[in-house]
């Protein structure tokens, strides 16, 4: 699986500039690029924690623009993020598969709304090309197909809050083990909480999981 499928939880992006040496779009300058680039259409998609980490790094300054780096302990391999339009992490945060670190942007030295991936083992070394890094997910987790497969009348379980829209604001009530069904799909999944369950309100893609009927 591609980081950026994860990373995303779609495969539409598409990759704009390849890691290594290249000219800079913004200096004109040859130098080597330390990262992948991964357009999203003109579009700020949500970029989600690949699974159980730790924020590392969170902040802005004039190059990275607002950058988000997390540490996965087990593949051993901390990500970097640059470029967003928003950050929702702080430095020593706990992540989960699914938490939202931020949006797809253009800040700093950026000629466009992408993404800039970069990848490095956890505690420093060489930089390493991410789109070439095949990741393997934990042991029964839901790939991305599976989730975005969803539909209107599928029963799922559903474990965490549910909100006024599928845009997340508006938090309400959090459920446990609640069964239900699909009610809504939102138009685009790209949205925090593209699910309506059971009538009671918007959730999470990563607070669902597939029941059977």
């Amino acid at each position: 699986m591609h980081l950026a499928d994860r990373i995303f939880r779609r495969s539409d992006w598409r990759k704009t500039s390849p890691f290594g040496p290249r000219r800079n779009p913004v200096t004109g300058k040859q130098q080597h690029h330390n990262g992948s680039d991964y357009a999203t259409g003109g579009q700020k998609w949500p970029l989600h924690a690949i699974e159980n980490g730790t924020v590392t790094a969170s902040g802005f300054d004039n190059s990275r623009g607002h950058f988000v780096s997390v540490n996965y302990p087990r593949i051993g391999r901390e990500l970097h993020h640059y470029h967003l339009d928003r950050r929702d992490v702080r430095v020593g945060q706990a992540v989960r598969e699914g938490t939202v670190l931020g949006t797809t942007g253009t800040s700093g030295q950026s000629t466009g709304i992408h993404l800039h991936l970069g990848l490095r083992p956890s505690g420093g070394g060489a930089w390493q090309n991410p789109h070439n890094y095949v990741y393997n997910p934990p042991a029964g987790t839901q790939t991305t197909a599976q989730i975005d497969a969803l539909k209107k009348g599928d029963v799922v379980i559903l474990n965490g809050p549910v909100f006024r829209d599928s845009y997340g604001t508006g938090q309400g009530r959090t459920f446990a083990n609640h069964r239900g069904q699909v009610t809504i799909v939102a138009k685009d999944l790209s949205r925090k909480a593209p699910y309506h369950v059971d009538h009671i309100g918007w959730a999470r893609i990563t607070d669902l999981t597939r029941g059977t009927k």
